[in-house]
C-alpha cells in the first residue's frame, strides 16, 4: 500500500482508529464527532469536563495524529439530566407475578360468569 510507505495515514483510517479509541474510553461515543484532515483530528461533541483531558491525551497518542483540535463543550453529569426513578416501584419479579395473579383471577371470573350464563340459557338448575 501506497500510504504506508509515505507514513501517512488515511484520514478514514485515522477517523476509524479514534472511534475506536472513543468507544472504549466514553460512556457514549455516538455523541462526538470526529473529523481529521492530515494527521489533525477534530473533536465536537458534549462530554463531561473531567472525561475530557483523558480523552484528549488517549487520543493524541493513536498512531497517526499529529495533533488534537478540541471543541469539545461540557455535558451535565447523568444524574443531573435524568432523575433516579421512585425507589418504591416494584421489582420487575414482583410486577410479573402480580400481572400473572391478576390475569389467572379475570380469566377464572370470566370463567364463572361464562358458566353462570350457560346455565341460565339451558335452563339447567343447581
Amino acid at each position: 500500500m501506497i500510504w504506508m510507505k509515505r507514513n501517512k495515514v488515511p484520514n478514514w483510517v485515522l477517523e476509524a482508529r479514534v472511534h475506536t479509541e472513543l468507544g472504549r474510553l466514553v460512556p457514549q461515543p455516538r455523541k462526538l464527532h470526529v473529523k481529521a484532515r492530515a494527521g489533525v483530528v477534530n473533536l465536537h461533541g458534549t462530554i463531561p469536563t473531567k472525561q475530557a483531558p483523558a480523552l484528549i491525551s488517549a487520543v493524541k497518542a493513536i498512531p497517526g495524529v499529529s495533533r488534537v483540535v478540541s471543541e469539545l463543550s461540557d455535558a451535565p453529569a447523568a444524574r443531573e439530566r435524568w432523575p433516579r426513578a421512585p425507589a418504591k416501584l416494584p421489582r420487575p419479579a414482583a410486577s410479573f407475578l402480580l400481572g400473572l395473579t391478576g390475569g389467572a383471577l379475570v380469566f377464572s371470573g370470566a370463567g364463572l360468569v361464562a358458566h353462570s350464563l350457560a346455565g341460565k340459557l339451558t335452563g339447567a338448575r343447581k
